[in-house]
């Protein structure tokens, strides 16, 4: 398995642990709505224009929305986690992946600068015989001497 193949596999497979996380939430939110459908379906409505109808109304209102409050701060604090979970895997993933990029490229940057390293002795070598070639006047030997540069600096 190639690098390129090992950073997929790593997003592939946090993807997955998002997408476990999404569905988490979407249950969350799914049970704020019931909280609130559920306790507003239990309000008890009083009829009348006085004032102790009104007083007795805003008293169940009230009893409601506490519960409301008390149902949804546990709910909320599931929800946070979730997020906070949610967030990490990505922050985490991105470094993972940045590390192994890193890293990758470290290694290659080593390898280049060997190989940099033995163009130049190469070339020297190459250098140091043509110059030989010269002297006797054989320019053949010469061009064969060059001849090898190209295969060894492909892509340079």
């Amino acid at each position: 398995m190639d690098k390129k193949e090992k950073l997929g596999d790593m997003f592939e497979k946090a993807q997955a642990e998002l997408d476990k996380l999404e569905g988490q939430m979407d249950s969350i939110d799914k049970d704020i709505k019931k909280i609130s459908d559920d306790e507003n379906a239990s309000v008890k409505y009083n009829e009348g224009d006085d004032i102790d109808t009104s007083i007795k109304n805003w008293e169940e209102f009230l009893k409601i929305n506490q519960s409301i409050d008390k149902q949804s701060k546990a709910v909320f604090d599931s929800q946070m986690k979730l997020y906070e979970s949610y967030t990490k895997k990505v922050a985490d993933t991105l470094a993972a992946v940045k590390k192994e990029v890193a890293a990758a490229n470290a290694a290659m940057d080593s390898s280049n600068a060997q190989l940099n390293g033995l163009e130049v002795k190469m070339r020297s070598t190459i250098d140091g015989y043509v110059a030989v070639a010269q002297s006797m006047n054989r320019a053949e030997i010469g061009a064969a001497c060059r001849s090898f540069l190209p295969v060894f600096t492909k892509g340079a």
